[in-house]
């Protein structure tokens, strides 16, 4: 059922394209993305659960179906993750919660939208600026308590022509070595700086970033899942299919 949510290949989206991909620490892991597209909305969102098994497969559908049914009823990200925990958290152990970003994309205003639930940062890379923003999502994890209206704000950003926005769960940054270090947020924001540009594919991008977490890691056991989407604006690239299948490297 879990790798039934999970899509299979990243929907084409104008001006955007998207290589999203999750590699679970054990059979059935915490983190989760989908993308529901909607006539004229293009919606998507990452989320990590608490812990991993079936318990935090449990909460992954939970927010799955919910939020695709959220979509039709309310007009704003901020409504749908308010509605979301408010739904959601009488049938949760107090231990169990999810963590998340949803993001709406407007093509017509080249904005990315998004709603914060306590998830780890959206990076933004200008590209042709050469700079890299990591931008705090905000908000309060799903399920945590019975009413997080006052915690839960809207957020947007414009995308220049070749910008890149990177989303990612835990399991990246605190990726450890074999002596206990810590990939970290700001050595990824440093390698986005390093290996962005304009011709740069999100695929290539992807691929770059899951060698060099493995490298840093250096035969580490995997001990938290990993999920990455990297996004690029341009209404130049050409649509096409991108596997979320992730390989080992």
């Amino acid at each position: 059922i879990q790798r039934m949510l999970i899509p299979k290949t990243a929907p084409q989206i104008p001006g955007l394209t998207i290589t999203a991909k999750t590699r679970p620490a054990s059979e059935i892991g915490g983190d989760t993305f989908d993308f529901f597209v909607k006539e004229t909305r293009n919606i998507m969102y990452i989320g990590d659960s608490t812990g991993h098994g079936i318990p935090a497969g449990i909460v992954m559908i939970m927010v799955d179906v919910l939020l695709e049914t959220f979509i039709e009823l309310e007009s704003t990200l901020r409504g749908m993750v308010i509605k979301l925990n408010r739904y959601i958290k009488p049938h949760l152990k107090p231990s169990m919660f999810m963590t998340m970003v949803l993001l709406e994309w407007i093509a017509s205003e080249n904005k990315l939208k998004w709603a914060g639930a306590g998830h780890e940062y959206v990076i933004h890379v200008k590209t042709r600026k050469g700079e890299v923003e990591a931008i705090q999502s905000g908000g309060l994890a799903v399920g945590m308590l019975p009413d997080i209206e006052n915690y839960v704000k809207e957020n947007e950003i414009i995308l220049e022509e070749e910008d890149f926005v990177i989303l990612y769960s835990d399991g990246i940054v605190e990726a450890k070595n074999i002596v206990g270090k810590i990939y970290s947020l700001a050595r990824l924001k440093d390698f986005l700086k390093e290996q962005t540009g304009t011709e740069v594919s999100t695929d290539t991008l992807f691929e770059k970033i899951a060698i060099d977490v493995g490298r840093f890691m250096e035969g580490q056991e995997q001990l938290d899942d990993m999920t990455l989407i990297v996004m690029k604006h341009s209404n130049k690239t050409l649509a096409k299919d991108i596997s979320t299948e992730w390989k080992s490297n």
